[in-house]
């Protein structure tokens, strides 16, 4: 009988509830918690579609991790790196480069008179679609708004402070209104007891086009450090490090050719649906840091590599973030965790994040 009484919950909840339904009905008490979670929905009805668990493993599951749709910051980073960050804006509000936005189609008077500033952002007239155009090229493709590969500089997205209509800004490659959700179908399926859950998407996703953000807890690099410290052998973790380098500037005498950041992001405890996202030594995901004219603080997008058909995992390359911007290599090296991506050009382990 409970066994018939659950499956109907989920028959319920599956065909007749929207995600703020959802989301409801898993604060109502923790069996209808627990069933949403593992069977209808892994969001909670967070997301505005449904993430499916099409595994035979639920327990792991609601145990894990807790779903959010917007990165969770360490106390570490808000006590220290906002303050540094804060500091440096104050330093730099005039420089047009970093602390602007943009007036397109911004209403202006002028002797009682109302027009519209009529500038498109797709054009140089636009201030921050021209600090995006590096080499004849912009983030986006001109042919279709996707993202363009070959672009490797940093991507400065206009923001909801920008007086552009966000509809027809050609100057955003996130969704419209973009809020930390996913508008994609995707699904949670099993790989096996090596692996454990991958993701799969039920439509046909084009070259370049949007995926998801990589969502969790944001750390320090002392923070970080000590996680990879601790799983410098053989444990399995949900860190991801980006490394950035920025040219030093040539009025400053240093024999450095690059400045270093990096965006630690562990999405172990907190995190989406792209936490679940494996390794694969032929990759058909890529990532993208990016930022909005109105802050500094980075992001990390995935990214079409390559177009993916229907119901194929979604993987990427771990070992991505240790390479600089002119593919020069940055201390790649290997973990002893044998890799199980099973791809013809497999490099055999999965790779070693390098803290240096």
């Amino acid at each position: 009988m409970k066994q018939f009484s659950s499956t109907l919950l989920i028959l319920f909840f599956s065909q007749y509830c929207e995600a703020f339904v959802l989301y409801n009905c898993a604060r109502v008490c923790s069996r209808w918690r627990k069933i949403i979670h593992n069977r209808v929905d892994i969001s909670l009805g967070k997301e505005d579609l449904k993430i499916v668990n099409y595994s035979n493993h639920d327990e792991i599951l609601l145990n894990d991790f807790t779903y959010i749709i917007e990165n969770y910051w360490s106390e570490d980073i808000i006590g220290d790196d906002f303050q540094l960050l804060d500091e440096e804006n104050e330093d730099n509000k005039n420089d047009e480069l970093t602390n602007s936005v943009c007036d397109c189609n911004k209403l202006i008077s002028s002797h009682s008179n109302i027009v519209v500033r009529k500038i498109s952002c797709s054009t140089m007239d636009c201030s921050c679609f021209a600090r995006n155009y590096h080499n004849g090229k912009h983030f986006l493709k001109p042919e279709n708004g996707l993202l363009d590969l070959d672009y490797s500089f940093p991507i400065i997205e206009c923001s909801d402070d920008c007086s552009c209509d966000s509809t027809r800004c050609r100057n955003r490659i996130t969704p419209i209104h973009y809020l930390g959700t996913i508008d994609k179908p995707l699904y949670l399926f099993s790989i096996g007891e090596c692996v454990g859950f991958g993701v799969k998407c039920k439509n046909f996703i084009q070259k370049g086009e949007f995926i998801s953000e990589y969502i969790g807890k944001v750390l320090s690099d002392k923070e970080s450090n000590e996680i990879l410290n601790s799983s410098i052998q053989d444990k399995h973790h949900y860190l991801l490090i980006i490394k950035e380098y920025f040219h030093i500037s040539q009025a400053l005498e240093s024999k450095q050719k690059y400045e270093t950041r990096r965006l630690n992001i562990d999405a172990e405890k907190f995190g989406n649906v792209s936490r679940f996202f494996n390794h694969s030594c032929d990759p058909n995901l890529t990532w993208r840091v990016l930022r909005t004219c109105s802050e500094d603080h980075p992001r990390l997008f995935f990214f079409a590599a390559k177009d993916i058909p229907e119901n194929t995992e979604l993987t990427f390359d771990y070992g991505e973030g240790n390479t600089l911007q002119n593919n020069e290599s940055a201390n790649l090296q290997f973990s002893q965790r044998k890799c199980q991506c099973k791809s013809q050009n497999c490099k055999g382990f999965l790779p070693l994040v390098s803290i240096k």
